[in-house]
């Protein structure tokens, strides 16, 4: 009997999640005891993108007669409908939430300090290194296989909610959290997963969780 081979896709998805797992302990629980503010954001914006950056560009090479969109095309510039009603829609939703606060829509007053001071790991590298993976690479691969789009996106969205799962451990995020946060990222997932079907770019997703992030990191 023949051992079924595992999908390449779930395979960089799975080296990518123990990577991760391994290094997240380090840039979030080791790492702020010695760094603060913009050495520890660039840091973390380099580690990143270097361990990202360089495993969805081998397998986005090695794979490409296996994707729905060439590498390419993934940085064709295209907005559909769909991405304007999504920015919409998350921009609504971050106003309503706003609207339950003391000072609604008040900047955050220690935002060069905020989360050790990752500016630019959050409000910008992490919406451009994990759309490249989650969807440029991973949703465009499993897009070919047998299975329909909402199989795909769903199935993506688990993963990319999944990859947060050890920022939320070195946290020590309450049970409450924990809930709080599923109940943001994974409907998050699904729309970028969404914007990226429709429009066969990386650029709606990328623009939608940068604009998502900063949001958070500017009002909260």
């Amino acid at each position: 009997m023949t051992r079924k081979k595992i999908n390449v896709g779930w395979q960089s998805y799975i080296i990518l999640l123990v990577i991760w797992s391994g290094v997240t302990p380090v840039i979030h629980g080791w790492l702020p005891l010695h760094l603060h503010g913009w050495p520890f954001d660039l840091t973390t914006v380099l580690a990143k993108g270097i361990l990202w950056s360089a495993l969805t560009w081998w397998y986005l090479t090695h794979y490409r007669s296996q994707l729905a969109d060439t590498p390419h095309r993934l940085w064709h510039w295209r907005l559909p409908g769909t991405f304007w009603l999504s920015l919409v829609t998350i921009v609504v939703i971050q106003g309503i939430g706003q609207l339950w606060r003391p000072t609604p829509f008040a900047l955050t007053p220690d935002l060069w300090t905020k989360e050790n001071g990752q500016v630019i790991n959050v409000m910008l590298a992490a919406g451009v290194f994990e759309e490249w993976f989650f969807r440029g690479w991973l949703t465009n691969y499993l897009s070919q296989r047998k299975t329909t789009f909402w199989q795909v996106n769903l199935a993506q969205a688990v993963a990319f909610q999944v990859i947060h799962f050890p920022l939320y451990l070195v946290n020590g995020y309450t049970p409450l959290v924990w809930l709080a946060n599923i109940a943001c990222v994974l409907p998050l997932g699904l729309l970028f997963g969404w914007n990226y079907h429709r429009s066969h770019n990386i650029w709606p997703s990328i623009l939608l969780h940068i604009t998502w992030n900063s949001l958070v990191f500017l009002l909260n």
